[in-house]
């Protein structure tokens, strides 16, 4: 796909010039994978979507403060996450079963 779709890489496309200032700071929550994709600043890049595939994102404008706490507390979970992936944890542990 990417030797017809140049696009599709993530270093393809330009980053967004706007100028200078405070940017609008949004939650992102991708609404179909139920996943929380964090605090981002002025812009978001929805990496790895096919020409016939869509993502559905919710947007909530937060404070700047607000988006650095929800930082502060997911960096804990991020290390965990990582330690266990590292310690040849797959993620998918007895608790991800519904």
């Amino acid at each position: 796909m990417l030797n017809k779709c140049m696009a599709s890489c993530p270093n393809a496309c330009p980053k967004a010039a706007g100028p200078p200032g405070p940017k609008a700071t949004a939650m992102v929550r991708d609404a179909w994978a139920e996943d929380d994709l964090g605090p981002h600043a002025a812009e978001y890049t929805a990496h790895l979507v096919e020409p016939h595939e869509a993502r559905l994102l919710v947007l909530r404008f937060v404070e700047p403060a607000e988006a650095a706490a929800w930082r502060h507390r997911i960096t804990p979970l991020l290390r965990v996450q990582a330690a266990a992936e590292g310690a040849g944890g797959s993620g998918g542990g007895a608790g991800d079963a519904a």
